[in-house]
């Protein structure tokens, strides 16, 4: 894949780790197919990496609050040098930096995600601020809800990954 003069060689990498810039992107992409042929949802747990296998999962964590969720990639993107990936709306929400539009996250890969399903229940249940659960519905208050053993069901886990 080429853009803007760099050249992006999409691989999996089972200890990809990265930490720079994310932003999102929303309405201007609302509703349209992803690269990976799903549609894109902005008020979804999702985003878009130049790389990685679509789709897998990866857990991005906002360095400047450590709040952190598994994501669903599904499409490809940012083309910027400048940035390490892009999320949708709601997980800029979610991790705290949708009014800024930017954030120093870290990217950190789990593992190839199931074609053609709806994970938003558990990706939702991986919302963390820095080791303590999150509940999606109260994360602006950071209630905490369920202990870190229970976010470690599958399809999260390396034993539930197929290949």
């Amino acid at each position: 894949m080429w853009s803007a003069g760099i050249t992006y060689r999409p691989h999996e990498d089972s200890s990809y780790r990265a930490e720079g810039k994310a932003s999102w992107y929303g309405a201007d992409f609302h509703g349209r197919r992803t690269a990976n042929g799903e549609v894109y949802n902005m008020n979804a747990i999702s985003a878009a990496h130049p790389t990685l296998p679509l789709p897998s999962y990866v857990r991005v964590t906002n360095l400047a609050n450590h709040r952190s969720i598994v994501v669903r990639v599904n499409d490809r993107g940012p083309y910027r040098n400048d940035r390490v990936i892009d999320v949708s709306v709601r997980v800029a929400k979610l991790i705290g930096f949708y009014d800024q539009g930017v954030a120093q996250v870290r990217v950190e890969y789990v593992g190839r995600a199931p074609l053609n399903t709806s994970d938003e229940t558990k990706l939702a249940q991986t919302l963390r601020d820095g080791g303590s659960t999150l509940s999606v519905a109260t994360a602006p208050i950071l209630n905490i809800v369920a202990s870190e053993p229970a976010l470690l069901a599958s399809p999260f886990t390396p034993a539930s990954i197929k290949n």
